[in-house]
């Protein structure tokens, strides 16, 4: 090992460790001005709606995951072998993509009874069918990205981070603009997820 290999291993953790803090960053704020755009132009009911849809979307997905994300990404690197490492991604998206797709196909058909019996409330159905979907494209999302930091390539996982929050703020905007109100910021999380996980999977 030469003098120079520690100095230069050094550089590229300071460096993906500062790229992922700043994507960190710039995640937690677009999130924030999202909410913050949501309130004020909302009413307390349709933000409300919205506040239980992104709920519903956070709850789902973590059960749906079942952590085959984090198994993914702790897996990946074990071995170097390009068909073992292939047999690992697609074990974990044959397990969880059609789990997430039965998930978010009875909760878009249940709605009605979701809003009913467990938010007490008819009118967040529509809400929470949408978000039941957006659930889908956001395991997808979840999934390419856990491979990328399998595969130890931080950019991929920096600019998917960076974009989807970026991306959603940007169709939350556009829908509240256009009055589409809470159902066309609901659209907006699920127009973002899908944009994001098509961008994953490329």
């Amino acid at each position: 090992m030469t003098d120079g290999e520690p100095s230069t291993s050094s550089n590229q953790i300071i460096t993906s460790g500062f790229a992922v803090v700043l994507s960190t960053i710039l995640n937690l704020t677009f999130a924030f001005l999202i909410k913050l755009t949501t309130a004020r132009t909302l009413s307390t009911t349709g933000y409300g709606q919205i506040i239980i849809g992104i709920s519903t979307l956070t709850l789902l997905k973590n059960i749906v995951l079942l952590g085959v994300d984090q198994s993914v990404a702790r897996f990946l690197p074990r071995k170097s072998e390009i068909g073992w490492r292939r047999g690992v991604v697609v074990s974990a998206f044959q397990i969880v993509v059609p789990f997430s797709i039965l998930v978010g196909v009875l909760v878009a058909f249940g709605n009605d009874i979701i809003a009913t019996s467990v938010f007490r409330d008819p009118n967040v159905g529509s809400i929470i069918s949408i978000f039941g979907i957006a659930m889908i494209f956001d395991i997808i999302r979840l999934l390419t990205i856990s491979v990328t930091q399998g595969l130890e390539r931080t950019r991929p996982k920096i600019v998917l981070d960076s974009c989807h929050p970026l991306i959603r703020l940007g169709c939350v905007i556009t829908a509240l603009v256009l009055g589409y109100g809470a159902i066309g910021v609901a659209f907006a999380f699920l127009i973002s997820n899908v944009a994001v996980a098509i961008a994953g999977i490329i």
